[in-house]
């Protein structure tokens, strides 16, 4: 069963809008990850800033000459040079496990170990963290070490994760190190703004370093300690506030302020956005050829119907008179005089060569779409040929028709088939026989162009064709409808005819038609 065209189209577009629903859908909800993914990645790029930072205020005090503990360096991929300018490098550092739950840092003669202490027992687990310095069997005896300093110690839930421990433990850190070395707010800006780049962020931003003391009966206040601003930039009333405790003790934090990160996802998402508009364009123009296809094969079985229609009218109408002529002779042969037999003979004779056109010109169109079909081409006389046309249409027609030729030169000639020029001429002639009026003119100008090319013109004061249609009669079974002219035959074969010969010889054809103001072929053959 076949589905109507209607639903067909319908189901099509439903189609269309329901992938690009779902596909909305999906970028939607990966837009919405992608963003909380880099707000997750601005908090870790805060954090591990402040690591760096840290770590490098611990190198800087291990290589203090002056200081009484054991060498510790860290690798960071951050230093500072002589000048106190970051640059990114570090130094080599060994770094181990031991079984005490303890990190082990060596380097040089000293070792130093940070080591965590869990209680399991209760609801609660109990973190202590140390860090003890030794002296290995190489290096010298120091007149004073504190082989044990407490930085860090309280009650954590079962529920914290190794990120929360690690975070608690870089603030115990923090505590520790900052009564000796300030936080340095430049390095950590540096950081910080080296990180986001990294993360195809974008990395203007103010960077605030606030203390938050508390105040009176359940109140705080709040000290601005730096501020750093990327140059000419002020952040907008949108813009994304994310705060980094670093410090317990204290109540020490980083304030950072970015501009919304819709714009950075979408830069970042540009590939899919690509990808999927150009699925659904190339989805939209599969959808749009089938329906288009559809279309046109639903027109060329409509055509085809009716040309089937017309061709058996025509066919038959020959036959039947044909037939009436020949059993009339047969049944009436005594009583018949001579000039009744010939007209009998004629008429069959007129209707038999109607019929053997009609099959020709069928042939003829079926025949081109064979690989053997060979066009034999010669020099025509167009005079000659045009004149001898003329007369054929003048003789065939039942109506007046006059026909005037004009070439310019004179003597012509244009190298095509004979036979196929004549049906070609032929045809547009017979249109314009059928589509005028009582009294038909036909004029038939023949010159060549600036390039060399034989130009024929063929126009006529029939009834014309409106423009929607124009675009349609080189189409194969294409008939225009005329419904004020009933007794019109035809099975929309002859300008197919026309075209594709005409493309077989090299040529073109083209059209100029206005409705009541006539019609004018041009036909040129290179």
């Amino acid at each position: 069963m076949k589905l109507p065209l209607k639903t067909i189209t319908i189901l099509v577009c439903t189609a269309l809008a329901a992938i690009f629903a779902y596909q909305a859908y999906w970028l939607y909800n990966l837009y919405i990850t992608q963003k909380q993914e880099m707000e997750t990645a601005v908090r870790e790029a805060m954090r591990i800033s402040d690591y760096n930072e840290l770590v490098m205020r611990i190198a800087k005090l291990s290589n203090d000459k002056k200081s009484k503990h054991g060498e510790v360096s860290f690798q960071t991929g951050y230093a500072l040079d002589k000048q106190n300018r970051l640059v990114n490098q570090g130094t080599q550092t060994k770094v181990s496990r031991n079984d005490t739950d303890a990190i082990v840092i060596q380097q040089g003669g000293w070792r130093d170990s940070l080591t965590v202490k869990r209680n399991r027992k209760g609801q609660n687990r109990f973190i202590s963290v140390n860090i003890n310095s030794q002296r290995t069997s190489n290096a010298p005896k120091p007149a004073a070490k504190n082989n044990k300093n407490t930085l860090f110690s309280g009650f954590v839930d079962k529920g914290q994760t190794e990120v929360d421990l690690t975070r608690m433990m870089q603030q115990g850190i923090h505590s520790g190190v900052d009564m000796v070395s300030e936080p340095d707010v430049r390095v950590f800006d540096s950081l910080l703004t080296s990180r986001l780049n990294d993360r195809h962020i974008d990395a203007r931003h103010q960077l605030i370093q606030l203390s938050i003391i508390p105040h009176g009966v359940a109140g705080i206040k709040i000290d601005t300690l730096s501020t750093i601003s990327t140059p000419g930039y002020v952040p907008s009333s949108d813009a994304l506030v994310f705060d980094y405790k670093y410090d317990m003790s204290t109540n020490r934090l980083y304030r950072l302020r970015i501009e919304p990160l819709g714009e950075s996802v979408l830069r970042q998402m540009t590939g899919i956005l690509a990808s999927s508009a150009a699925t659904f364009l190339v989805l939209v123009f599969v959808f749009w050829y089938l329906i288009r296809t559809m279309l046109r094969q639903r027109s060329l079985e409509e055509m085809k119907d009716d040309f089937t229609h017309n061709i058996t009218h025509e066919l038959k109408t020959p036959v039947s008179v044909a037939y009436a002529a020949n059993d009339a002779l047969l049944q009436f042969a005594d009583d018949l005089d001579r000039e009744t037999r010939e007209n009998y003979l004629k008429m069959s004779l007129e209707q038999l060569r109607k019929l053997g056109g009609m099959i020709e010109q069928i042939l003829s169109t079926s025949m081109k779409r064979r690989k053997t079909f060979v066009l034999h081409k010669e020099a025509i006389d167009l005079q000659n040929t045009l004149t001898e046309i003329a007369e054929e249409q003048r003789m065939k027609a039942k109506k007046q028709v006059d026909i005037h030729i004009k070439v310019v030169p004179d003597n012509l000639r244009v190298n095509a088939d004979r036979q196929h020029f004549m049906q070609i001429v032929s045809n547009i002639c017979d249109n314009a026989v059928k589509y005028s009026h009582e009294e038909v003119r036909i004029d038939i100008f023949c010159t060549k162009d600036t390039e060399g090319n034989v130009v024929i013109i063929i126009s006529d004061n029939g009834i014309g064709i409106s423009k929607p249609h124009l675009q349609h009669i080189f189409d194969k079974f294409y008939r225009v409808p005329n419904k004020n002219l009933h007794d019109v035959k035809g099975y929309g074969l002859g300008l197919y005819y026309v075209a594709t010969t005409m493309r077989l010889h090299g040529g073109t054809v083209s059209v100029e038609s206005e409705r009541g103001k006539g019609t004018k072929f041009k036909l040129l053959f290179r």
